[in-house]
């Protein structure tokens, strides 16, 4: 959503989108794992964290952004912008 050029109508539908999120905070064992995830790649920080939420949970990341977190193994990634 921060993106400086996204659109009205697709903050509407990403706010929607993210309206019943649950807020994962960061426990050791996230720590340890994005740290691990650090070590292998150059990515930001908060892109590990995210990583390695994902991957301790079981989740699928979505993302526009998917260049970042195609550089964590064993992350599953869906772009809803993909071939559209």
């Amino acid at each position: 959503m921060g993106w400086h050029k996204i659109a009205q109508t697709e903050k509407n539908r990403i706010a929607q989108f993210i309206g019943n999120a649950r807020i994962f905070y960061i426990d050791y064992s996230i720590e340890q794992k994005s740290i691990e995830i650090k070590q292998k790649s150059k990515i930001a920080t908060p892109d590990t964290i995210i990583g390695a939420t994902a991957i301790l949970n079981g989740f699928t990341i979505v993302s526009r952004n998917d260049k970042d977190f195609t550089k964590i193994e064993g992350l599953e990634i869906y772009n809803p912008f993909e071939n559209v």
